[in-house]
């Protein structure tokens, strides 16, 4: 009796170190997960400020991060009357650019472009930037082989742009 009461104690300080330590890692890896995301959080939360006072935007449907010679934020959603709009902000200029969506391509539009023009490779990524003086959508695929490929597109002609 006294044996199986004691396997039982030690099963029962194994099951809880086993929890406790399940836990450490679970919280771990969410505080890992919340700084490593910070930058992202911050970059949105800023770029939708930003869209709301210079746009007027009042409902956000997507944020983009732009990466080339110069970063930019964009921001798509509608203004307060309904319009759909654009709004890139350039990083380090804060300079903010608004442009109405109707006059670009969408991100299904580029999807399906992109899909005809390379239909054995993956889109793994998809944002709106300025590119030498013009509104582009940068695509990033993956073909069979893993390698990852960059496309750009114009944002109001739809058009493939040369990878200079």
């Amino acid at each position: 009796m006294k044996r199986s009461k004691a396997k039982e104690h030690k099963l029962n300080i194994f099951l809880l170190g086993g929890i406790y330590f399940l836990l450490a890692i679970i919280l771990l890896s969410c505080l890992f997960y919340l700084k490593a995301t910070k930058p992202y959080r911050q970059a949105r939360s800023e770029a939708s400020e930003i869209a709301t006072k210079y746009a007027k935007i009042a409902e956000i449907d997507q944020f983009y991060w732009f990466n080339r010679k110069a970063t930019y934020f964009s921001v798509l959603g509608k203004d307060d009357t309904g319009k759909s709009k654009l709004v890139l902000i350039n990083q380090k200029s804060g300079k903010v650019h608004i442009y109405n969506q109707k006059d670009g391509y969408s991100e299904a539009e580029i999807s399906q472009q992109v899909a005809n023009d390379y239909p054995n490779e993956k889109i793994t990524k998809l944002a709106i930037g300025m590119r030498r003086k013009q509104v582009v959508w940068e695509v990033v695929t993956k073909n069979s082989e893993g390698i990852f490929q960059y496309h750009f597109y114009g944002y109001k002609t739809g058009e493939k742009l040369k990878n200079e």
